[in-house]
């Protein structure tokens, strides 16, 4: 019998950011953070914003959270080191940004498009964030998810070091939209974080441009230029 706890205690996930074991055996609880360090992410308080677009048109940008903290390492943690279970567990805070915008898709049933990397980048780093977490909150929440629907044509510089206009301009012709997919429907973009709304908007509009009914967007966190 200790064999097996000791055993258990070896193998079981701790929690990536206190690295204490992980005991939380509910199905919707997270995987890869504890009971303890989940409590303390959730209550960070969600945003929605509207981002403007061409034509007098908008777009909805819903958030899990705030871009710091706790929730800065999950997120650099997927994105950086492939620790892919954190997908789960960030999808939670996609599908608790959903509730904010979810009542504004009049006829339901939206389909969930990740924001997709350019094939040299995708090629580099092994996986799209953006499609792990699209996956998961397609599990959660019961919606399609449509990678197809968007792919990225031009490979642009990394967006960090730029200011607010030099990352629009680093974005414009950067998407494709696919007319078989987008045409007539509510689509969902998905996206790791939302910092100045470059990319989000390049995307939604490419989506707009390709016949698409309407256009939201869900981020796990809210970032701000300094």
């Amino acid at each position: 019998m200790q064999a097996n706890i000791i055993t258990r205690l070896l193998f079981m996930e701790r929690c990536r950011l206190c690295h204490s074991p992980i005991v939380n055996e509910s199905c919707s609880a997270p995987k890869a953070v504890c009971p303890t360090c989940w409590q303390e992410i959730m209550s960070l308080c969600p945003s929605l914003e509207l981002c403007p677009l061409s034509g007098g048109r908008s777009l909805f940008i819903a958030s899990g959270a705030g871009y710091h903290g706790m929730v800065k390492k999950l997120v650099l943690k997927l994105k950086y080191d492939g620790d892919c279970l954190l997908a789960e567990d960030l999808s939670l805070l996609l599908a608790r940004a959903w509730t904010l915008i979810a009542a504004k898709d009049e006829n339901g049933g939206p389909g969930l498009v990740p924001v997709p990397l350019h094939w040299s980048r995708l090629f580099r780093r092994g996986f799209n964030q953006s499609e792990l977490l699209s996956k998961a909150l397609s599990r959660s929440q019961g919606l399609a998810c449509l990678p197809s629907a968007l792919r990225r044509v031009k490979l642009t510089t990394a967006q960090l070091d730029l200011g607010r206009a030099e990352r629009f301009a680093n974005l414009s012709g950067a998407f494709q939209g696919n007319r078989k997919v987008a045409g007539g429907a509510c689509l969902v973009l998905v996206d790791d974080i939302y910092t100045s709304g470059a990319t989000l908007s390049a995307a939604g509009e490419t989506l707009l441009a390709a016949g698409a009914r309407q256009v939201f967007a869900l981020t796990v966190a809210r970032a701000h230029i300094s």
